[in-house]
């Protein structure tokens, strides 16, 4: 009877350490994923920022492009009230298709392809787009991280009833600045 009790204790005392081995680990997966969105979200927010430099500067040699203006506002309005990480992706590939169609523009005004604001705005644009490719890898790592240990066990007996589970990954386009 005494060796049952204490085999018992001792069943309930591992696993008891299991599960908050399990969930320390998961907790600590989560939070990389939440910091490491929030360093696509940083990114995302210098993009936004620019636009309305990238648009100004746009503005004065191409007058009449008035639909590619408001195909980026509509867009911008888009990603900005994305509620989640796949609205997100979606939202920002459609800006990102708009600004294409932005410095596609510049082929038809040579006056706008020659200013130097303009290749400067461009420049910039580039270099964020860059920074955001390398904060989406290292999501989608963390991502991958966490959703394999959330998956394997002993994490896929503990995940779902704690309340963890999978995050989606961020696939994004880029537009070609150049």
């Amino acid at each position: 009877m005494n060796l049952t009790l204490l085999i018992i204790g001792v069943l309930l005392v591992v696993g008891l350490v299991l599960v908050i081995s399990q969930y320390t680990k998961l907790t600590r997966f989560k939070n990389k994923v939440e910091e490491s969105w929030k360093g696509i979200e940083a990114q995302l927010k210098r993009r936004y920022d620019l636009l309305p430099e990238l648009i100004e500067t746009v503005k004065p040699h191409a007058k009449n492009e008035k639909t590619v203006f408001e195909k980026i506002a509509t867009s911008h309005n888009h990603a900005i009230s994305a509620g989640n990480v796949m609205d997100q992706a979606f939202a920002e590939n459609k800006l990102s298709q708009a600004i294409k169609s932005l410095f596609a523009l510049s082929e038809d005004y040579p006056k706008l392809k020659a200013s130097e604001n303009f290749r400067d705005v461009q420049q910039e644009l580039s270099d964020i787009e860059d920074d955001i490719q390398l904060a989406q890898r290292h999501y989608n790592t963390v991502v991958q991280e966490n959703n394999t240990n959330a998956e394997k066990i002993p994490g896929i007996l503990i995940a779902g009833p704690l309340g963890f589970g999978r995050f989606d990954f961020f696939e994004m386009g880029y537009a070609e600045e150049k």
